[in-house]
């Protein structure tokens, strides 16, 4: 009797698990997780942290799962990884529903949101510095590094100066202070305007 329950709630992945002795790279859809080569990736792991990063892996696949199935992909997923990564996630969606992630594996995710992640605490790209700019982080700690202080140096006595900021990331407007500026945006780039205060 209890065999027969005990069949009655297996699936074909779990079946062929059993089968096989491992889960191939095609049944990991049906146990919604994303790829991982258990022999290379968990070779040395105990097994409450192997657990723990299943259990990572499935809440990773379901969150992008359901924003591919019922949400809104760029403003759902848009805070955890690229543009360009979402585009290739959804474009895998839409010649497999069913069976997408198999073009993904689970540390190839991680690396993307890493990639993210690291753009967001730095979301200018590198500054040519000359003789007419000074570019300062506002102390040496982590915090303090998204603080950037900017000396212009207006020696042509320019009544405007326009700075163009190229960044990796959409900046969102809650993010900048532009206390006596203004700027217009450029795809992700921003474009300050200062106007010149000359002292009479």
């Amino acid at each position: 009797m209890f065999l027969v329950i005990k069949h009655h709630y297996m699936n074909k992945d779990l079946l062929s698990i059993m089968n096989n002795g491992s889960i191939e790279k095609e049944n990991y859809p049906g146990f919604r997780l994303f790829f991982v080569d258990g022999k290379k990736d968990y070779q040395n792991q105990a097994k409450s942290k192997i657990d723990k990063k299943l259990k990572e892996n499935h809440e990773l696949f379901e969150k992008i799962d359901r924003s591919l199935r019922f949400g809104n992909v760029e403003k759902d997923l848009a805070d955890d990884f690229e543009e360009g990564f979402l585009m290739r996630v959804e474009k895998s969606r839409r010649e497999d529903p069913e069976r997408w992630s198999l073009a993904f594996t689970y540390n190839e995710l991680l690396a993307a949101m890493e990639k993210k992640q690291q753009k967001k605490e730095n979301p200018l790209n590198s500054f040519s510095i000359n003789e007419k700019l000074l570019i300062r982080n506002e102390g040496s700690m982590k915090t303090k590094k998204r603080t950037r202080s900017m000396i212009i140096f207006n020696q042509d006595k320019f009544s405007k100066i326009h700075v163009c900021l190229e960044c990796n990331v959409r900046v969102g407007n809650s993010d900048i202070s532009s206390d006596d500026t203004s700027y217009v945006r450029d795809g992700k780039n921003l474009i300050f305007e200062f106007q010149i205060l000359r002292l009479k």
